[in-house]
């Protein structure tokens, strides 16, 4: 182990260019059906499933990826929206209308007399009545029958359920139903954005997202925008939050960014950053916190936490060749550093060159032995112990 550990570190100092955080890719070899993965959901078991484009759907439960695809009766195999109903049915919205798995068997449906309509969201009423986004329109479906919900022909993007209230996301702006009636979207939006995504906060508010380079966020009776670390204007595709209540915002072509709490900064994730691809469609952080990413061309991405951190001599290392490294009880990282020897405590390197007995030579070899003492094997000069008094020399 501890000559893994030290590889790795030798690498990093030698190596690092920039922060590199870590994203575990599933592909084609590993099961997933097609690599364009633009859907993604949990069910109530905790199985992962994945809407792909031209693959079908898969579900996941941590070791293999089981298939439905048009073979099973799929509507059709490019996805574009999965949604778990209160009765546990899996709900599949695809480029020519829509399917339902019961947990046995694929029922498929088409928009009457709307020929190739896709199906690109799907939510639940507060009354049990499914609703669905299309390209043409608004769509009802309670029990087996379907029905279009008013005339409009907005293509709704996404859609979301708020009490008695029903926010739509169209290709002409944010929409608001009570019941069957239209009403007035607050103010601090543009009445004719294309929305392409919304998602409730953990403490309640509305977050809007399309083009651009801000997020709306409903605040009281008007939307207020937060600023996004994108260089540029991109489609903002979907939003997610951890468990910490911090907020993941996927994108079109720029990667994804997650808003921290302690301060609202922002981090962002793409290509530099280890992220196997920048276009993500969809995003989703499940029950156990774990960070899922659909992208397009890159299929199934896990973040898997903390970026490698490059320790050199501009963050306070004396050389930059390390020989040996060793963690003690204290969690303190020891290191042969160059021809000096010391301590990484708290991000800061304690060097011990001043301490009585210390010699200017390479230490290539560290141990704690059983009473917590620090040993060091050298280059030349024979083995030193440290002491609260200084070295000690064998």
């Amino acid at each position: 182990m501890r000559w893994g550990l030290l590889v790795w570190f030798l690498s990093i100092v030698t190596l690092a260019t920039g922060q590199q955080y870590g994203f575990r890719q599933y592909s084609r070899a590993d099961g997933v059906a097609q690599s364009q993965v633009f859907a993604l959901m949990k069910d109530h078991q905790g199985y992962l499933w994945l809407g792909t484009q031209g693959g079908g759907v898969n579900r996941w439960d941590g070791r293999q990826f089981l298939r439905y695809s048009v073979a099973e009766g799929l509507q059709h195999g490019k996805v574009n929206a999965l949604f778990q109903s209160s009765n546990q049915d899996i709900w599949i919205g695809t480029n020519t209308g829509f399917s339902k798995f019961d947990g046995l068997s694929i029922s498929s449906w088409s928009f009457p007399g709307e020929s190739g309509a896709n199906c690109l969201s799907i939510t639940e009423s507060s009354d049990g009545q499914i609703l669905l986004g299309s390209t043409n329109g608004l769509w009802v479906m309670a029990g087996d029958s379907l029905r279009r919900f008013r005339q409009e022909n907005w293509s709704v993007h996404d859609l979301e359920v708020c009490g008695d209230s029903l926010w739509v996301g169209t290709s002409i702006g944010l929409k608001l139903l009570v019941g069957d009636s239209l009403r007035a979207i607050p103010r601090g939006i543009n009445p004719g954005r294309t929305i392409e995504c919304l998602a409730v906060s953990p403490a309640g508010q509305l977050f809007v997202g399309g083009y651009g380079r801000n997020l709306s966020v409903l605040e009281g009776d008007q939307f207020s925008p937060l600023q996004l670390p994108f260089p540029s204007s991109t489609l903002i595709t979907d939003i997610d939050w951890n468990q910490d209540g911090e907020c993941w915002v996927s994108t079109q072509n720029q990667g994804v960014a997650k808003q921290q709490l302690r301060d609202s900064s922002w981090v962002r994730y793409s290509i530099n950053e280890g992220l196997p691809s920048r276009y993500v469609k969809s995003i989703l952080v499940d029950e156990d916190d774990l960070v899922w990413l659909g992208t397009s061309g890159a299929g199934l991405c896990q973040y898997t936490g903390l970026p490698f951190v490059h320790f050199d001599q501009k963050s306070g290392l004396p050389e930059q060749a390390v020989y040996a490294l060793a963690e003690d009880r204290e969690c303190r990282i020891w290191m042969g550093n160059g021809l000096t020897v010391g301590y990484l405590t708290d991000q800061e390197f304690v060097n011990l060159r001043e301490a009585p007995g210390f010699r200017r030579t390479k230490y290539k070899s560290i141990l704690e032995d059983s009473r917590g003492q620090i040993w060091l094997g050298t280059e030349g000069q024979g083995v030193a112990l440290v002491t609260d008094t200084g070295f000690v020399w064998f």
